[in-house]
Order: C-alpha cells, then sequence, then structure tokens
C-alpha cells in the first residue's frame, strides 16, 4: 500500500469550470429522468462523471469519522495520481502519458463535494492494488466558549 501525497485545493475554478458545467447539467438530466425525486443527488452527481468523463467508478461511503471514497485506477501508478482538498470538496485527477491497451483511460477527472466542513489537514490517501482510497474526515464545529457559558446559564 502506498501513500499518495493530498495537497490543499487551490481556487482552480478556470480549470475545471468546463468539466464541472458538463457534470452539473448530465446530474441534472439524471434528476428529471428519475422523475425529480430528491435524495439522489450524490449517485447523480457520480453517475454524471462516470459518464461524461468517461472516469473510473467511484463509491463513497460514509464512516463514523465522515466519508471514505474509493476508486478503481488500473493501470495508474501513485506517482501519476493527484489528490487535493478543500474545505467542502475532494478532487482526485490521475494522468499517464503511455498506455498499455488502447482502450485504457489516459486521463481521470473526479470531483466530490460534500455538505460538512472538512477537516482538510486530515485527509488520508492510500494507493493498492489499482485502487485508490480517500478518507476524508468532517470538522465537528466545538461551541465557542462564549456559547458554552451561555447554555451553562441557561440551564
Amino acid at each position: 500500500m502506498l501513500k499518495v501525497p493530498v495537497m490543499i485545493l487551490e481556487q482552480e475554478a478556470n480549470r475545471t469550470t468546463d468539466w464541472c458545467d458538463r457534470v452539473r447539467d448530465r446530474a441534472y438530466e439524471l434528476f428529471v429522468l428519475r422523475g425529480e425525486e430528491p435524495g439522489h443527488e450524490r449517485e447523480d452527481w457520480l453517475q454524471a462523471e462516470q459518464e461524461v468523463l468517461n472516469g473510473p467508478e467511484y463509491q463513497v461511503m460514509e464512516t463514523a469519522e465522515g466519508y471514505r471514497l474509493r476508486c478503481r485506477l488500473p493501470g495508474f501508478e501513485a506517482g501519476q495520481i493527484s489528490v487535493r482538498a478543500g474545505e467542502y470538496e475532494v478532487v482526485v485527477e490521475a494522468q499517464r502519458k503511455e498506455l498499455e491497451r488502447e482502450l485504457e483511460l489516459r486521463e481521470v477527472f473526479g470531483r466530490m463535494n460534500v455538505d460538512t466542513k472538512m477537516d482538510v489537514h486530515e485527509v488520508t490517501a492510500t494507493f493498492d492494488g489499482g485502487t485508490l482510497e480517500v478518507n476524508v474526515p468532517v470538522r465537528v464545529e466545538q461551541p465557542k466558549a462564549a456559547d458554552r457559558v451561555l447554555m451553562a446559564a441557561a440551564q
């Protein structure tokens, strides 16, 4: 198992806007095709990413600490994978110059958005046997000292 460095996500709106627009539009189409039933936003987004970007299949699981993102990247090596974490998103990119077979992916892009603020300095990623696993702890906001005093006074 190899560790993949996780970098802090900088604002890169210009670089990913086109991909994000296409994925967003396809996710909305999937939502409409399903009868506009709410509650499947993450699944719609991940399916749209696969279709639009011809990327790998992602699995997102909730854990006690936050989220775990798992995706298959066969043919890639750990050094060809980039993971960046922002307060509300994780971006995974992989690129390689040479392909062993014609139908292999040369470039992969994926973005996972969450509703809860992430602890970006605690995000970790490992790559083993062609599978990337990213553990994303979410930040639990503690009440400020003044709020604790107010809560104690109210009791």
